[in-house]
């Protein structure tokens, strides 16, 4: 692990292996690794017991017969993690992730066929990788084991990146991404009510409280959950209240019905009404059609035209527009329009036989 309180941190820290013949005065620690044929191996120099773990060894295929240190289906590694975790050793090192021709690597790989003999070769040793045909028995075994050995808490997380507005419209709604790096050995999932919310006391007040995780998606189920170190993102659907002002609002992972944890992702919305739209011109295309360019300083789907008849006791309603005078003549609002400069261009129907008065109304 690097991070502030790391031996790594902290100027030049070498690492040498333990039993080479080099003897260099400036090692920090030693490990072997890649030097014995031990499930795990764990001495002490320089005050640190540093320890190697491996599933098991074969270099079946280039040497013959070759050297065998069996991983009887995977109870050998099992082994080797608790004898180590009970030896309250410093540190636990690998051997490792990818090496395939000394058989030594905690990759995945197909149970059944491995490990794989080279045709011709006259081996006629066998041994099994996993008790279970788990294609990632070391990998799980390793991440089991590896939150009860590391001081890493079962709950963390880290906001990698998001996208809030600074501000809104009063009613509008975005869609804006988060992205949630897991920084716990826990594993999240669905099923374990691991979820992004909204930290408001009550009813949330931009939109939905909770995101939650598709147990389908993300590989959950080739790894088991959003594992430590992978990022999740979230697409959030913000609704902004109806009612303008500031709002201060948290953000964060929680485990439902356990616990808020990881970092917490503070954020400070304004909420704006919409600012007032005019109609700047306007001009008879047929007896029952007129033009208007309407001036609306706003997003065009914040506004939409109002008409009336009689002043005095009012009634308001909106009315059907068009982009071009032709049907059809729909009532929404000024998205359904042709923009002309900076102004918006619709065309309302009216009644040649009686007055109306038209406005535009934010919203």
């Amino acid at each position: 692990e690097f991070g502030a309180t790391s031996v790594f941190s902290n100027d030049i820290y070498m690492v040498s292996t333990a039993f080479s013949p080099q003897n260099y005065a400036f090692v920090d620690e030693k490990t072997p690794q890649f030097e014995v044929h031990e499930y795990a191996s764990a001495p002490l120099y320089n005050g640190i017991r540093s320890a190697q773990v491996k599933g098991g060894y074969w270099d079946q295929n280039i040497r013959n017969p070759g050297y065998l240190l069996p991983r009887d289906g995977g109870t050998n590694y099992i082994n080797a993690w608790d004898t180590l975790i009970a030896a309250n050793v410093n540190h636990i090192y690998i051997e490792s992730w990818n090496e395939y021709d000394e058989g030594s690597g905690i990759y995945a790989t197909d149970p059944t066929n491995s490990p794989w003999i080279k045709p011709g070769s006259g081996n006629t040793g066998t041994d099994t990788w996993s008790g279970t045909d788990d294609p990632y028995e070391y990998i799980h075994t390793t991440a089991t084991k590896a939150t009860l050995f590391n001081d890493i808490p079962n709950h963390d997380a880290t906001i990698l990146w998001h996208n809030f507005p600074d501000s809104m419209y009063v009613g509008d709604t975005q869609l804006v991404t988060v992205v949630v790096r897991n920084t716990g050995d826990a594993p999240w999932t669905a099923a374990a009510d691991y979820k992004f919310g909204d930290k408001a006391d009550g009813a949330a007040q931009f939109g939905a409280s909770r995101y939650l995780l598709d147990d389908n998606e993300d590989e959950i189920p080739v790894y088991g959950g959003i594992f430590r170190g992978r990022p999740k993102t979230f697409t959030i659907t913000l609704i902004a209240p109806t009612t303008p002002g500031i709002y201060e609002t948290h953000w964060g992972m929680l485990q439902e019905y356990v616990e808020w944890f990881g970092e917490d992702l503070a954020h400070t919305f304004t909420v704006e009404l919409v600012d007032p739209a005019s109609i700047a011109e306007w001009s008879a295309v047929s007896n029952d059609v007129m033009k208007m360019v309407v001036d609306a300083p706003g997003p065009a789907s914040r506004y939409h035209p109002e008409a009336s008849t009689n002043l005095v006791e009012g009634g308001w309603a909106r009315v059907p527009h068009s982009t071009n005078g032709l049907p059809p003549f729909v009532e929404t609002n000024l998205s359904y329009s042709t923009a002309e400069g900076t102004n918006e261009v619709i065309y309302v129907e009216t009644d040649a036989t009686s007055a109306e008065f038209f406005k535009i109304i934010g919203e």
